[in-house]
């Protein structure tokens, strides 16, 4: 009944600094700070710790709750040993020892919030990573086994150590991830105004500031998440997701979207519309057809270290095309499906 009415009273306190506390909460705390001289200088002492841990919260986004909560669990072990120790005191001059013990331990452990916030964080310290305009892509490996391969002009962020029940990463840019599979554990990445949650998959993020949030996926599963709306993409299927109108929509998917990852196009019998888009894209180029009809045929290769003059040679046998550059524009001439 002790614990139960110190967890009570601590409570009251927390919902008046929340501006939560009800008429009938300010009686019985007003009738707690009368039964004892020690009980307003305890209350002061949690607001003044309560000021801390906002302090801490703002630069860690430390949960009030959580923190109430273990602090709460490390005051009850702290009394039980005091109790252990004062059994022939009276029960009023044990209660009294009993919050000075919490107020104690209040005071110490929001004070040293080095060592309470890791523990209720669950990570260890965090890492950053930026590429800047031109690089090549950079791979990273994280703690639990997961790959990423952070585009040019990207900022990643990350815990050195993952622990605890969930894996979080922050990403403004684009990136490929190659998520290690780990069910109970799901893996987040916090965009700008969205975020991305899959268990085990492939896929391909991109977010820059100020733009649409687009999500290729190759393998698995993966849920976008703009405001209150989630778009679940399974394996071949790609996304939109806009923080500005908080709309999701379904995007025509591009094999080859993450091909900068190991400069590698390939094609498995696509339509030449969709074989030039891949190839303007990736080139930052313009494809001409004099012959139209050319868009429907279908082409299939794989070129590794993709130069785009080999792969324009290798339509020559199969449609029968030619094909000058100009500038930078390419013009494709005659032509059939065989």
């Amino acid at each position: 009944m002790l614990y139960m009415n110190q967890d009570f009273y601590i409570g009251l306190i927390r919902q008046g600094l929340q501006g939560a506390l009800p008429e009938e909460g300010s009686l019985q705390l007003a009738k707690w700070r009368l039964a004892d001289p020690e009980h307003p200088v305890l209350e002061q002492q949690v607001r003044k710790n309560w000021e801390l841990n906002r302090q801490h919260q703002s630069e860690s986004e430390l949960d009030p709750d959580t923190a109430f909560n273990a602090l709460r669990t490390r005051g009850r072990a702290h009394e039980k040993e005091n109790t252990a120790t004062v059994r022939k005191i009276s029960p009023a001059r044990s209660n009294r020892r009993s919050w000075l013990g919490i107020a104690a331990v209040l005071l110490i452990l929001l004070s040293a919030g080095w060592f309470l916030m890791p523990s209720l964080q669950g990570d260890g310290p965090r890492a950053k990573i930026e590429t800047k305009p031109g690089d090549p892509p950079r791979e990273v490996t994280l703690s639990d086994g997961t790959k990423i391969w952070l585009r040019e002009n990207s900022q990643l962020e990350y815990p050195e150590t993952f622990a605890g029940k969930s894996r979080a990463v922050k990403l403004t840019g684009e990136a490929f991830f190659e998520v290690a599979k780990s069910p109970d554990i799901p893996f987040r990445i916090d965009l700008p105004g969205a975020e991305v949650e899959v268990l085990g998959t492939t896929f391909l993020v991109s977010a820059r500031p100020d733009t649409t949030i687009e999500v290729t996926v190759q393998t698995g599963k993966v849920a976008l998440k703009v405001s209150n709306k989630t778009l679940i993409l399974p394996k071949g299927k790609a996304g939109s997701g806009n923080p500005t109108t908080q709309e999701v929509a379904e995007l025509n998917y591009q094999p080859n979207a993450a091909a900068w990852r190991n400069n590698t196009l390939t094609f498995d019998d696509q339509p030449l519309a969709a074989v030039v888009q891949d190839l303007e894209a990736y080139f930052n180029v313009s494809i001409i057809f004099t012959n139209r009809q050319l868009l429907n045929c279908r082409f299939r290769g794989r070129f590794p270290n993709a130069d785009l003059t080999e792969i324009l040679d290798a339509m020559q046998p199969t449609l029968a095309i030619t094909w000058k550059e100009l500038d930078d524009e390419y013009q494709l001439y005659d032509g059939n499906c065989q």
